[in-house]
């Protein structure tokens, strides 16, 4: 399974903003970038609520693939990880520099199974405030 390589680009300008590790910024991303690709990974997110034990019974193929994402978020916060951008320092208005300096690390963000725009980015960062 490719690891999620957007989680890792957002780190890097947040990384410049904030005094945070660049590990819990790539770990606390991670669940809202598996929200986002899971429209594109459908297939992959449910094997990872499955990994979870997600009791799907009654999901929809979305739903089970959204709800590995959710179970990564609480799983950051049972083990004490933040799980919000502002527990970290950041703002509403540092959205739009954080998703344009993410965009021009393509090493990363053309290895992302959806690819991102200056948007979804800001939507994306948003969700994780």
């Amino acid at each position: 399974m490719q690891v999620q390589q957007q989680p890792i680009a957002l780190a890097y300008p947040i990384g410049g903003l904030v005094k945070s590790p660049h590990g819990e910024v790539t770990g606390l991303l991670l669940p809202y970038v598996m929200e986002y690709n899971a429209v594109v990974e459908t297939e992959k997110m449910v094997r990872i609520s499955q990994a979870f034990n997600v009791n799907s019974d009654g999901l929809s193929d979305k739903e089970a693939a959204l709800a590995a994402s959710k179970a990564v978020l609480t799983l950051l916060g049972e083990i004490g990880l933040p799980t919000k951008l502002t527990e970290i320092g950041i703002k509403e208005e540092d959205i739009p520099e954080i998703a344009e300096k993410t965009l021009q690390i393509d090493r990363l963000i053309r290895n992302n199974p959806r690819m991102p725009t200056q948007h979804s980015l800001e939507e994306l960062l948003r969700k994780a405030l």
